[in-house]
């Protein structure tokens, strides 16, 4: 490889992480400064931000889209992260965005170091690169598995509160919808979905629908139980109820 060729190519290398970098201050300060900023528009009232993280993601969504190599990444995401944000686009574009812009700022610097280093074994430097493909791909596994937990978390809660509200108001549907309402929880937006689901015009069908999108087992079980429930009522096995699993006083 010839020192013009190493020199361009560690010059791209080099803007890509100055580019990175710089877009990476910018939502750490957005970040940062969220509290004062909503403060800041309860009193303006009017004015509107212009630089924060979900507008930086939802633009570098845009800009990875244009870039090949990135751009199949990106899409191959977005497949998996759907089954987590159900029928929410714009937190499907924050989530990818966000996961890809984590990759290349550990990528970029590698891709340097490795060029620097075995730019006088083209072959060593075959293998290391091929080999970021699969850390690329470890990395977007890594991240959407902690999406995945996080969820399974918050379900914890989600049952236990969707338990305490059926007893409240003795309907399926109403206590899932009420329990549903923080939006900014994951888990909240399956709870939308399975209330769609059960007061929807055919909700067998739909149920079915849900179930080969449904992120995990217990949720697939919950929209099932919670279908029964509202069709034939809250059935009881030895004084213990089926919807809540909790003994009847």
């Amino acid at each position: 490889m010839s020192n013009q060729t190493l020199f361009l190519i560690m010059g791209i290398s080099g803007g890509l992480l100055i580019f990175t970098i710089i877009a990476y201050l910018i939502m750490k300060k957005a970040v940062d400064k969220t509290d004062i900023k909503h403060i800041k528009q309860l009193k303006e009232g009017t004015k509107e931000k212009k630089y924060t993280s979900d507008v930086i993601y939802q633009k570098l969504y845009i800009l990875f889209l244009k870039i090949p190599g990135l751009k199949r990444y990106l899409r191959k995401l977005r497949r998996k992260l759907e089954i987590i944000s159900i029928d929410d686009e714009y937190l499907t574009r924050r989530q990818a965005a966000k996961v890809i812009s984590e990759a290349i700022i550990i990528i970029v610097p590698l891709t340097i170091l490795i060029i620097i280093l075995t730019h006088d074994n083209m072959l060593l430097m075959s293998i290391l690169l091929l080999f970021e493909i699969f850390l690329i791909e470890t990395i977007m596994e890594g991240k959407v598995d902690k999406l995945d937990t996080k969820l399974l978390k918050q379900q914890l809660d989600f049952f236990a509160e969707i338990r305490h509200a059926y007893h409240e108001y003795n309907m399926v549907e109403e206590a899932i919808y009420e329990v549903s309402q923080n939006d900014q929880l994951e888990v909240s937006r399956q709870g939308e979905k399975i209330y769609e689901i059960l007061i929807s015009d055919d909700p067998e069908t739909e149920l079915e629908k849900y179930y080969d999108v449904a992120p995990n087992s217990y949720l697939k079980e919950f929209a099932g139980i919670s279908y029964l429930t509202r069709e034939f009522g809250d059935r009881t096995d030895s004084n213990r109820s089926i919807f809540v699993l909790k003994k009847s006083k």
